[in-house]
């Protein structure tokens, strides 16, 4: 990954990530759309990231569901 982080500022490299990942694509396409960039890493940070989402997700609904606000 650090031989292609040289060509862009870590401004442009959080916007480059940032643009892809709510651009609501499938992950299959958010890894392809990643790759030039994070190269090996691009599948690894979609699934993080589809974890994240799913982890949140799921926690912000148990939060407003009647009768589970102190599970969290």
């Amino acid at each position: 990954m650090t031989k292609h982080l040289w060509q862009l500022g870590d401004d442009d490299l959080v916007m480059f990530v940032v643009k892809r990942s709510t651009d609501h694509k499938a992950p299959q396409k958010l890894v392809g759309s990643l790759q030039p960039v994070l190269v090996a890493e691009a599948a690894k940070f979609t699934v993080g990231l589809w974890r994240q989402v799913i982890f949140e997700n799921l926690a912000y609904s148990h939060r407003f569901a009647p009768g589970l606000e102190g599970i969290f």
